[in-house]
């Protein structure tokens, strides 16, 4: 019987903690004023974009990567004993400008050869946290896409002992790979994708957040890259 099923599902969709965004309230330099940056006869405005997004994010988002074995058995990737990395993000919009937080934490089973038994070590990783700060209006709208879908425990059809859970990451890049996004106050990046990756989120989530994230980046003038 596969007794610690139920443990995988508990980590996949956490809340995240809140993030403490910037009080930055300037307007991002080449990106019209709000009153003047009006949605198509009859499409939901910026601030009602976001604010879906905002509604829906939270459920729908997490990232984790697990490994499973027997530690009795070298080499194994099959087994009742696991390690996974958890990603999960707080999202905050300010008119035009987005602040992604990203926060790290760890789970897993091992048996105690002491006891005969499971135990458990959970625990947060603070130290691997980070922030991206971003103008929605350097973002080129045809670059904000899905990867194909992977499982929590690898490969989606692979052979695990655990549930392995479909996720998808999504990726976005600024206008002419312009180094215009700030992460933790110290890295300028033109991409979010693989490391440090945009978000990870549920496979039918996905292609609806996609198209939120394009109309809000519309709104906000972003423009598709030269070539």
């Amino acid at each position: 019987m596969r007794t610690f099923l139920w443990l995988v599902p508990l980590l996949i969709w956490v809340h995240p903690v809140l993030g403490q965004g910037t009080n930055n309230t300037a307007k991002p330099a080449g990106i019209p004023p709000l009153t003047q940056q009006k949605a198509p006869k009859n499409a939901p405005s910026l601030a009602d974009t976001e604010k879906w997004i905002l509604n829906t994010f939270t459920d729908h988002s997490g990232e984790v990567t697990c490994s499973e074995y027997y530690s009795s058995i070298s080499g194994s990737t099959y087994g009742a004993e696991f390690d996974c990395f958890i990603q999960h993000y707080s999202l905050e919009f300010d008119g035009c400008k987005a602040t992604l937080f990203t926060f790290h934490s760890h789970s897993g089973l091992i048996m105690d050869r002491a006891t005969g038994q499971m135990a458990s070590h959970d625990g947060k990783d603070p130290s691997q946290d980070y922030k991206v700060e971003l103008n929605l209006g350097d973002i080129d709208p045809e670059s904000i896409m899905a990867k194909d879908p992977r499982g929590t425990f690898g490969p989606i059809g692979k052979k695990t002992y655990h549930e392995n859970v479909p996720q998808v990451d999504l990726c976005i890049s600024t206008t002419d790979n312009a180094n215009t996004m700030l992460q933790s106050s110290r890295f300028k990046l033109h991409e979010l994708c693989n490391f440090p990756q945009f978000v990870t989120v549920e496979p039918d989530y996905a292609p609806r957040l996609l198209n939120a994230l394009k109309h809000a980046v519309e709104l906000c003038g972003g423009k598709p890259s030269a070539f």
